[in-house]
């Protein structure tokens, strides 16, 4: 989507890549090979900046925009050196902090959100939205603790893409809804049809869901964790409702004091603070331009 904005800005990208799994938002065929007029280069992954580095014109300049700490490609130390090796951007005020915490500078550029996200209702208090996936990192195993603490209290809808086995029967017995492979439409319906949105990811960058579930009109519980993707917004007691990361007791009681006298401070945080696609590919822009 960051390409498709900055093209129609009449900035002139390309997807360079030798698979293509994309299939959330429609767009050209990327091509197999860095153009030779290249001026920058965008890694997306820790593991592009090598192969980058190695093919890219000798004049561009190299980035990496890291949008997620990707431990489980390579170790700390070698994402450190390969960091070292370009101009880093980062999406969360996490990742900022923790590259400056090993003495390297980044930009913070958000992805920004797109204007496909409208609070139109009902928003039942009594139903507990929640992203499913079998990933570690976003942490079902909280989920289904977080089911069982509340019980009958609450309804629970959610919707995911990677989930095994095990999850389907957990969602089958005790969702009362849940979408797989959901789109927009799916996806705002959804927002707008929960009352509450509860994070319990623990490793990402700006967590696109919490964010997009808040300018639906959703009241957010996310946890206290540098990479849960959500501080950027998320702030206790001013837009949202914070939990201690992992505990599912209290994510319950946090869920249970959850009220919607947040919600338009929260959805005005995000649009003054985070911004728009547009907004936010202008930045890049001007950031690019600069160095």
């Amino acid at each position: 989507m960051s390409s498709i904005k900055l093209n129609r800005m009449k900035c002139p990208t390309v997807i360079v890549t030798k698979s293509d799994k994309h299939t959330w938002v429609k767009h050209k065929k990327p091509l197999r090979h860095i153009p030779r007029n290249t001026d920058v280069c965008i890694a997306c992954s820790i593991s592009d900046i090598r192969p980058m580095l190695k093919k890219m014109p000798k004049n561009a300049r190299p980035y990496w925009w890291c949008r997620l700490l990707e431990t489980y490609q390579m170790p700390k130390d070698k994402i450190l050196r390969e960091a070292s090796k370009v101009n880093v951007l980062v999406n969360s005020l996490g990742l900022y902090s923790w590259f400056r915490k090993y003495g390297i500078d980044s930009d913070i550029v958000y992805q920004g959100y797109d204007r496909k996200w409208f609070d139109i209702g009902p928003h039942r208090m009594n139903s507990v939205g929640f992203l499913v996936s079998s990933k570690k990192r976003k942490r079902f195993d909280v989920i289904e603790k977080i089911i069982k603490t509340l019980g009958d209290q609450k309804r629970y809808y959610g919707f995911g893409l990677d989930i095994n086995r095990a999850i389907k029967k957990v969602v089958k017995k005790k969702f009362s809804g849940f979408t797989q492979n959901a789109g927009y439409a799916d996806l705002s319906k959804l927002y707008n049809q929960v009352g509450i949105w509860v994070s319990t990811s623990t490793r990402e960058g700006l967590h696109n869901v919490p964010l997009e579930a808040a300018l639906c009109g959703c009241a957010v519980v996310y946890p206290d964790t540098r990479f849960a993707g959500c501080a950027d917004h998320c702030i206790d007691g001013k837009t949202a409702w914070r939990y201690s990361a992992g505990d599912a007791v209290s994510a319950a009681e946090t869920i249970i004091s959850a009220d919607r006298s947040r919600v338009e401070a929260h959805k005005d945080y995000i649009k003054n603070n985070i911004g728009d696609r547009e907004t936010c590919m202008k930045k890049l822009v001007t950031i690019l331009e600069r160095k």
